[in-house]
């Protein structure tokens, strides 16, 4: 689950405030230091976002369930560097 989300209420510890309070520290351990990327699902749909110093790619989901986007995954590599992402879509 992401750690945060600008829209979404399903990010780490919505259930239990002591995993709320985890995840708060695990963000502000990756901040403090300068994690560059994120990668996080569990949302069915994709985002890429920064927030709180934070920056996070949410992959979307694989399966039409439950999925307000076409089914695909994420390709990450590495590159001078930099982070590449690929989304691939999977055929209906």
């Amino acid at each position: 689950m992401p750690l945060n989300h600008p829209n979404s209420i399903y990010v780490m510890g919505q259930e239990a405030p002591a995993v709320a309070t985890e995840a708060a520290q695990l963000r502000e351990l990756l901040v403090k230091n300068k994690v560059k990327q994120v990668f996080a699902g569990h949302l069915h749909y994709s985002s890429d976002y920064e927030l709180g110093g934070l920056r996070t790619t949410v992959v979307g989901a694989i399966t039409a369930d439950r999925n307000v986007q076409s089914p695909k995954f994420l390709e990450i590599s590495v590159s001078g560097g930099k982070f590449v992402q690929k989304e691939v879509f999977v055929a209906d």
